[in-house]
């Protein structure tokens, strides 16, 4: 790139792959929902979930092999550090997602499940310090009225689990994102994330 397409502010070929990698990542992410809708008509919820986190288990740790990333723990510390990050970023949102879906309409589920940002600037306020901005504070109110005009109409005989299991989604998520960032884990992530995966394959699979 010249020095004209630079100071212009001009896109360059590295800005717009990864701009495409965030749409594909966005259409990806977001079809997984109905299909797990789909699947889970046909296979039991702890079942689909068990089998996906060993095939997510094992490419994962291939993934790990082939690029050459370190699959090293320095020691049990780490090791209990992996397995809460484990269990609230993979088991708990594995499992409550799958019976969000199966007691409540898919578009629900997958919007309150996305209010992670919501509950990570509570729990990064409440645990690490990180005090919330003017503009975050603004984005925190307009999605709390958000979730409240969601949720409302479905409240006139008690909030229905479905809609509990997929905030607990939310939740999990967030507390596993503030923990990890709390913990400070010096390893790979890449080879972090394989351990993850791997622990929550075997305790869904047991």
């Amino acid at each position: 790139m010249t020095n004209s397409e630079r100071d212009s502010g001009a896109p360059t070929h590295a800005d717009i792959g990864a701009r495409l990698m965030l749409v594909a990542l966005g259409l990806i992410w977001g079809i997984t929902w109905p299909v797990m809708k789909i699947a889970l008509n046909e296979i039991p919820p702890l079942t689909m979930r068990a089998s996906s986190a060993v095939l997510g288990a094992v490419t994962y740790f291939l993934l790990c092999v082939l690029m050459g990333r370190s699959l090293r723990v320095r020691s049990p510390k780490v090791w209990a550090h992996i397995l809460v990050g484990s269990l609230l970023n993979i088991v708990a949102f594995s499992l409550f997602g799958a019976f969000a879906q199966v007691a409540a309409a898919t578009s629900r589920v997958a919007v309150l499940a996305y209010t992670m940002p919501i509950w990570a600037i509570l729990l990064a306020w409440l645990f690490l310090g990180e005090r919330p901005n003017r503009i975050q504070t603004v984005a925190l109110l307009l999605c709390i009225i958000g979730l409240a005009i969601l949720i409302r109409p479905l409240t006139a005989n008690g909030v229905p689990l479905g809609i509990v299991f997929a905030l607990a989604v939310g939740v999990c998520w967030a507390a596993g994102t503030v923990y990890l960032k709390w913990a400070h884990i010096e390893a790979d992530q890449m080879g972090i994330g394989s351990w993850q995966m791997t622990f929550a394959a075997v305790i869904l699979v047991a």
